[in-house]
Order: structure tokens, then sequence, then C-alpha cells
């Protein structure tokens, strides 16, 4: 059975959007080894755990 969707849909911003590590090194101009690095040393922008061995990124968070 499926759920109504009552109200408006939210839009998702085009920079909220999740990017693979490796579009996210190609975004940053960088390594996936750079960003591995970085992410240790608790620098770079911010991971998230998509699932046990894969992360992304947020779109946005890459262009600051």
């Amino acid at each position: 059975m499926e759920r109504e969707i009552r109200g408006p849909i939210p839009s998702i911003h085009p920079n909220d959007r999740i990017v693979s590590e490796k579009e996210a090194a190609r975004i940053r101009n960088v390594s996936e080894y750079t960003l591995r690095r970085q992410a240790a040393r608790g620098e770079g922008p911010e991971r998230i755990k998509l699932s046990p061995r894969r992360v992304g990124y947020k779109y946005s968070s890459l262009l600051k």
C-alpha cells in the first residue's frame, strides 16, 4: 500500500545533491586519496557514509 503525499513536494536544491568520492575528487581537482587523507586529519569537506564501503559528499560542501 502506497502512502499518499499531501501538500507540496519539497524541492532539492542542486547544490544539496550527494556526489561520489570519485566525482568529489574531480570537482575539487584532487585525488581520491587526498580526500581520504583530509578526512583522516579532520580537514576537507564533510563525508557522508552511504553504506559500509561507500561514502559521498554534499555538492555544496565541495564548493567551500
